[in-house]
């Protein structure tokens, strides 16, 4: 039997649950990502009608093809907030009494948060399972505490030792006051309403059950205080390929594939960043949209099937109304034809003969 090069399927935690399976560690979590990264994955693709045929590089969470779309997003995210709208610098001086050192004030509605976890309350695989039960949470009492409307995105990395640091860009409805603090650890625009700050710290320790660090710093012209992009901290490991030799890059990636972590930038926070990430819908998309709610109706009714007499004959007429949509999507432009996998670790070249010979062959034929 061949070794599948990601062993840590749906069947695998249902084995976990069961008693059957042991918790992997960190380590090994990592091992069999790298494998599975780094095994390049090719569709070839022939066009219906021209006949032309392409090759085409298959996405995998830290690869060049993955890492290239999330820059992408992410980079117009920092763009997006440099706009003034967001956030002004005042020309006069402020002071904090409890910051040993002070300087220019600005006002913003982009806060970026960074959240751990104390090491001594949880293992990397417990932080993991619930820290994004631990985000909601923080959210519904920040929600409380600030008494306004917010949107938000999250990227969740993690740090060397495997446990998930997850990163919170914040767009608040009204401004708050900020002070660019000029600190060991380098610049950083900190929140000069102390209260806010105690606030935000105790949701943190009542959301986890104990662990009080959170990381509160202002986005200035889409900038952090020391100077960076905020595109750049998002990117710093997600979007970009893994590197093999740094432990944050292949931890962060590794345990987002195996909790199965999504990297969604939610609608509502391009809505507050006033940029349209809606396609137009074409004939495809709109048969696609009405048969999910009609797949959605026929699971409901189908789980009351044995309770009501009525409920076969309602089912009969959306099985029908399902087949009759499915019958109307149009054929593909583009048709898989052919697949092919290449292994090489990642930051070397592989070998393209293969690639070229199956074009050129699926070419002539």
């Amino acid at each position: 039997m061949t070794e599948k090069l990601w062993p840590y399927d749906k069947e695998w935690f249902m084995r976990l649950e069961l008693g059957y399976e042991k918790q992997p560690s960190v380590e090994e979590v990592s091992e069999h990502y790298l494998k599975w990264v780094n095994h390049h994955q090719f569709c070839f693709l022939k066009h219906q009608e021209t006949g032309d045929v392409i090759c085409v590089k298959s996405s995998k969470r830290g690869n060049d093809v993955y890492a290239e779309k999330k820059s992408k997003d992410y980079n117009e995210v920092g763009t997006a907030l440099s706009n003034p709208s967001f956030s002004s610098i005042q020309e006069r001086k402020g002071f904090r009494s409890d910051v040993p050192k002070y300087g220019t004030i600005a006002q913003t509605r982009v806060l970026y948060v960074t959240y751990t976890y104390d090491t001594k309350l949880y293992s990397p695989f417990e932080a993991y399972e619930r820290c994004t039960s631990d985000l909601n949470r923080w959210k519904a009492y920040m929600t409380k505490e600030l008494g306004m409307k917010y949107a938000s995105m999250c990227v969740k990395e993690g740090t060397e030792r495997g446990y998930p640091a997850p990163h919170m860009i914040i767009i608040l409805e009204n401004p708050v006051s900020v002070v660019l603090w000029k600190g060991k650890k380098g610049d950083k625009w900190i929140v000069q309403n102390k209260a806010i700050v105690d606030h935000l710290h105790e949701a943190w320790k009542r959301a986890t059950d104990g662990t009080y660090q959170v990381d509160i710093q202002g986005v200035v012209n889409g900038g952090m205080g020391d100077g960076g992009s905020v595109s750049y901290y998002l990117s710093k490991y997600v979007g970009k390929s893994v590197k093999p030799n740094s432990k944050t890059s292949v931890y962060t990636l590794a345990m987002q594939k195996f909790f199965r972590l999504r990297d969604i930038i939610p609608k509502t926070f391009w809505e507050a960043l006033n940029v349209s990430h809606d396609k137009p819908l074409n004939r495809l998309d709109l048969i696609r949209n009405e048969l999910k709610l009609l797949n959605r109706q026929i699971t409901k009714l189908e789980r009351q099937k044995s309770d009501l007499v009525f409920i076969p004959a309602k089912l009969r007429a959306l099985y029908r109304k399902r087949d009759d949509l499915i019958a109307c999507i149009p054929p593909p432009d583009w048709v898989f034809i052919d697949g092919l996998t290449i292994h090489s670790p990642l930051g070397y070249a592989y070998d393209f003969i293969p690639i070229l010979d199956r074009l050129l062959f699926y070419s002539s034929v």
